[in-house]
């Protein structure tokens, strides 16, 4: 045999393995994947679901039999790659602390409260967490704009934290843009009480070496411990004296009260229109798949004492 004609023969018995491999793949029904994917996201969260069933089952590529034998080196190559990086959760972050959590500082005052009908990790999950970017697409929908945001990452005391890099237009009594850089850290606390605290300065602006503004987060299990009690306290520390204390005081809780009732609200409305309701078809699916329970029709049964 010719070293030509053991190469043509090698390619036909190549692609007729890569053909039978095909045939014999399992397909999945897709209600099945549909049931799969809610009830896993009811039971670690969306984000994490979607990427989970996306590389459990990943949309089918046809892909042509010379590709695949180009890529067949580079294929344990990749997979090594993959199990020596290390992906960070909202879950791996979620770390309790034994101390009990920090009552709110002197000097702060109330802007924004709500009651959440969902628990403290999940608030925590879907809105501030690593794997969520709500509070970030909020800044930037009030116009704020060259926007730049760090990941969350522990710090030396076992908090978490990350930075907020973002231009304010200028407005009301500003006569000029403001750079913000707004440093934030995490804790959860005894009982699952997690709480923020941000401190940001500001750059470009007439007294900006005078004060800074500073927000203190708690968010809390309710009575019932299903729910969630969040309030977000704020004050304006002033480093030096300044003529005009009183008025950059009263024009920034007034901005901070807009900032952060609009993002609380912003939180409801998403809770109500897009997790309850993921969480009620969850439900449903779950029954379907899991059918009706032994019990359900009892009465029709004699007993057999």
């Amino acid at each position: 045999m010719t070293v030509k004609r053991a190469s043509a023969w090698i390619r036909e018995d190549l692609v007729d393995r890569i053909s039978k491999q095909r045939k014999e793949a399992p397909s999945y029904p897709a209600k099945g994947l549909q049931v799969a994917a809610t009830l896993l996201a009811l039971r670690i969260g969306y984000k994490l679901a979607k990427t989970a069933v996306w590389r459990l089952f990943p949309e089918k590529k046809v892909t042509p039999v010379i590709e695949e034998v180009q890529q067949e080196d580079a294929f344990a190559e990749d997979i090594s790659a993959a199990e020596g990086s290390t992906v960070v959760t909202a879950r791996d972050q979620w770390v309790v602390s034994s101390e009990p959590a920090p009552s709110v500082p002197d000097g702060f005052k109330l802007v924004a409260s709500e009651h959440l009908p969902i628990s403290v990790y999940h608030f925590y999950e879907q809105f501030l967490s690593i794997e969520a970017t709500c509070l970030q697409d909020h800044h930037q929908s009030t116009g704020q704009y060259n926007f730049r945001a760090s990941r969350w990452k522990r710090d030396a005391d076992g908090c978490f934290s990350r930075q907020f890099d973002f231009i304010q237009p200028k407005k009301g009594i500003a006569s000029a843009n403001a750079h913000c850089i707004q440093e934030q850290r995490f804790s959860v606390h005894q009982g699952g009480v997690f709480v923020m605290a941000t401190d940001m300065h500001m750059e470009g602006i007439p007294y900006q070496d005078c004060f800074k503004v500073q927000s203190f987060w708690k968010a809390e299990p309710d009575a019932t411990s299903m729910g969630t009690n969040v309030s977000i306290h704020v004050a304006v520390p002033f480093l030096k004296g300044c003529l005009v204390k009183g008025l950059i005081t009263k024009t920034t809780m007034g901005d901070c009260k807009t900032f952060f009732s609009d993002f609380l609200s912003k939180v409801q409305n998403s809770i109500a229109n897009e997790l309850l309701p993921s969480a009620a078809a969850a439900a449903v699916a779950a029954e379907q798949l899991l059918g009706s329970s032994p019990g359900a029709n009892s009465s029709a049964m004699s007993s057999p004492f």
